[in-house]
């Protein structure tokens, strides 16, 4: 069982855009607080073990590139929407996007 594709972890790597968009939700945590910070700490935690060990069942498929054998897909998190793309071959995950989730009115 040790060497079951499936229990082979995908390796995670979040883009640039998606770095800066996290130190940016950092930034606006820390303003609001301890337990703000602690919430999104622990919601990217959700996220990376999500991607890393079931990437394609943790969130929802938008897109096939066949051509570069990337399925995109959107998954969602606390108060986060992430868009990431797939590579089934490498198992490779890229977290393209994370951002909040637009607030309702009232």
């Amino acid at each position: 069982m040790a060497n079951d594709e499936s229990s082979t972890p995908f390796r995670v790597v979040w883009n640039g855009e998606s770095q800066k968009q996290v130190h940016q939700l950092a930034a606006i945590a820390q303003s609001q607080g301890r337990q703000q910070s602690l919430r999104l700490a622990q919601t990217l935690r959700i996220v990376e073990r999500a991607l890393t060990w079931v990437p394609e069942e943790w969130g929802e498929p938008t897109k096939n590139l066949r051509f570069a054998q990337l399925q995109l897909c959107t998954g969602f998190a606390e108060e986060y929407v992430v868009n990431y793309a797939i590579h089934k071959l490498q198992k490779l995950v890229i977290v393209k996007a994370i951002r909040p989730m637009k607030q309702r009115r009232s």
